[in-house]
């Protein structure tokens, strides 16, 4: 069975940093590519508005 490559090109949109993104095996033979979502901002004390 002979080997074929598959090529996906993305245009995305917003300022990213290549070094948030994660590549990992789908254990399937393709790739996954993953941008992890931030951890939540905990807020210490409520805005002041006024």
């Amino acid at each position: 069975m002979p080997l074929s490559a598959h090529v996906a090109t993305l245009h995305l949109l917003g300022q990213y940093t290549a070094a948030d993104f994660a590549i990992a095996s789908d254990e399937h033979g393709g790739t996954l590519l993953t941008d992890p979502a931030l951890a939540p901002q905990v807020e210490l004390a409520p805005a002041l508005h006024g």
